[in-house]
């Protein structure tokens, strides 16, 4: 992952509900973000993930396994839910981050490195403005990259 080394101003058209452009603007800093600021990546990460045991208890509740297929399904979900989760700076963390979910939550770091009042309400009002065409220019200054944010800024 990659992280940016200057701080960016990213402008985006503030949307209703509805998705419909209010004729106000939204604007941000994106800060640059060290890898302590990343730590609540990993929680992110693990919320990706369904619990195992959940998984399978719900499955066993239809009703529709026999006993050995129900020992079966809890010994398997044993095995997934003591597997290690895909932790923040390696190969498989970076389809999580690479995601949109990713990007955007790399974008809040970004953001509230700089602003820790910025509110999830805050930033799901942003998202919503934000078209494909911002992200790409984010993408293109190399400010967000699909395996996080790189050291170049971006005015928008």
């Amino acid at each position: 992952m990659r992280l940016a080394q200057q701080t960016a101003t990213l402008t985006v058209p503030t949307r209703d509900a509805a998705g419909l452009p209010t004729g106000e603007t939204t604007e941000v800093t994106l800060h640059p973000v060290s890898i302590t600021d990343l730590h609540g990546l990993q929680g992110w990460i693990n919320s990706q993930l369904p619990d195992p045991f959940d998984v399978v208890n719900r499955a066993i509740a239809r009703g529709d396994y026999t006993v050995a297929q129900q020992q079966f399904l809890m010994a398997k979900a044993l095995d997934a839910a003591t597997r290690a989760r895909p932790l923040v700076g390696t190969p498989d963390a970076e389809p999580f981050l690479s995601s949109l979910g990713g990007m955007q939550e790399i974008i809040k770091i970004s953001i509230r490195k700089g602003d820790p009042a910025f509110t999830d309400e805050q930033a799901e009002r942003l998202f919503r403005g934000m078209t494909l065409g911002d992200l790409y220019a984010l993408v293109q200054a190399q400010v967000v990259t699909p395996d996080g944010l790189s050291a170049s800024s971006v005015a928008g």
